[in-house]
């Protein structure tokens, strides 16, 4: 008996549904893991994928046109919520796409938790989502949708640095990918269901999945970034490039090394010490002077008692 059209094109829309569900299975999961760049679980990355997927799911049948703009409203969806209960404004939602991906390329580990950097995350998982929701209705591309969540999950392993790489996100999405490539986008699910049936090469296939994303993310993963709350003693040091480190290793020498000779103009006495250089409060940043000396104009506040009027000679180009 020949299936009617109708009842055709419904089973296929089905097929292509239950391949964007996996998709999206597999984008909750690199939610949940994209935790570690803030060393901390946010549940809310875990949500940032659905509204994307959401939209997909609904414009399945409809015209590229309007998943595309399905696509752009559940990316602002994911960053606007994301930001919203992060305690955020609307200012967090413009920079999460603009300078918030700046941020997130520090350094340092953990990334702070910030409103804009995880409207960031948001905005790549919703993004990156709605790309592999669009190829999974594509007949000419079969396993092209996980490249997407490939390359996101890559980077939340090189942005969670020193963390690692942990297993159970790769056993889920090894699942997810095994499954994703079961169901091919040719003919119907119940189709690929029954050729499913007594399927004993699908242990070698998830093995074969899981040894390829393994070798993909260990290189991402030894790349460490800085934990600035660990105290480590350096491995190495470049004193001369640092002018503070420059001067304190000229003058711990034996003898020490004259970096400069102060002459008072009138002959008078000089002072014991010296300021050079002032802060009200520490910011909390990492800073490095770029002179040796710097200005503390008004710092601290207007000159009081006797002023001395003298020469300084730098007698080092260090």
């Amino acid at each position: 008996m020949k299936r009617e059209p109708a009842t055709e094109a419904t089973s296929d829309t089905l097929l292509v549904r239950a391949r964007i569900l996996v998709l999206t299975v597999g984008f909750v999961l690199v939610g949940a893991a994209s935790g570690d760049i803030f060393d901390t679980a946010e549940w809310v990355l875990v949500l940032a994928p659905l509204p994307a997927a959401a939209m997909a799911l609904v414009l399945v049948v409809r015209q590229p046109i309007w998943r595309l703009a399905g696509a752009l409203a559940g990316m602002l969806l994911a960053v606007a919520g994301t930001v919203t209960v992060a305690d955020g404004s609307a200012s967090d939602i413009l920079a999460a796409v603009t300078s918030g991906f700046q941020g997130l390329l520090s350094t340092d580990w953990p990334s702070p938790t910030r409103p804009d950097l995880l409207g960031s995350v948001a905005a790549v998982l919703a993004a990156t989502c709605a790309a592999s929701s669009e190829i999974a209705t594509r007949r000419r591309f079969h396993l092209l949708g996980l490249v997407p969540l490939l390359l996101v999950y890559l980077g939340v392993v090189a942005l969670s640095a020193p963390h690692g790489v942990t297993w159970s996100w790769l056993v889920g999405l090894t699942i997810v990918s095994t499954t994703f490539a079961l169901l091919r986008n040719d003919g119907t699910l119940a189709d690929r269901i029954v050729l499913l049936r007594g399927e004993y090469r699908l242990l070698g296939l998830l093995g074969g999945a899981l040894a390829m994303v393994v070798l993909l993310t260990l290189p991402v993963s030894l790349g460490a970034r800085a934990d600035p709350r660990r105290n480590d003693p350096a491995e190495q040091t470049a004193s001369l490039l640092d002018p503070i480190e420059a001067t304190l290793a000229l003058r711990l020498l034996d003898p020490p090394v004259d970096l400069h000779v102060v002459t008072a103009t009138d002959g008078g006495a000089l002072p014991t010490r010296w300021r050079t250089a002032a802060l009200t409060s520490y910011d909390g940043r990492r800073w490095s002077p770029s002179l040796t000396l710097r200005p503390i104009g008004s710092t601290l506040g207007p000159a009081s008692g006797p002023t001395i009027d003298a020469d300084v000679s730098f007698l080092s180009d260090n």
